[in-house]
């Protein structure tokens, strides 16, 4: 974004939703993968469960994802595009 604060704004990355979190799963009596840091939620505002239109810029979601990031706006089912994981599948 070219250190303009505005325009990372834009992309969705500074409505942070958060990551360490010690609980379950919502609607489950799994942990969560926020229970040992690995998976963090950005821009919860306007992409919480079930919402197919993100409004996280693609830049960051493939900028995650590189990194090895499994995203929840793939998620079969319930979708999740808030929620970005490091974990094996």
């Amino acid at each position: 974004c070219g250190q303009d604060q505005a325009a990372a704004d834009k992309t969705g990355i500074t409505d942070w939703g958060g990551c360490f979190n010690i609980r379950n799963i919502a609607g489950s009596n799994n942990w969560s993968n926020h229970s040992w840091a690995c998976a963090v939620d950005i821009s919860p505002t306007t992409n919480g469960f079930n919402v197919t239109d993100t409004t996280i810029a693609h830049p960051v979601i493939d900028a995650f994802k590189a990194q090895g990031a499994l995203w929840g706006g793939d998620y079969t089912g319930r979708k999740d595009p808030m929620h970005f994981e490091f974990v094996s599948r």
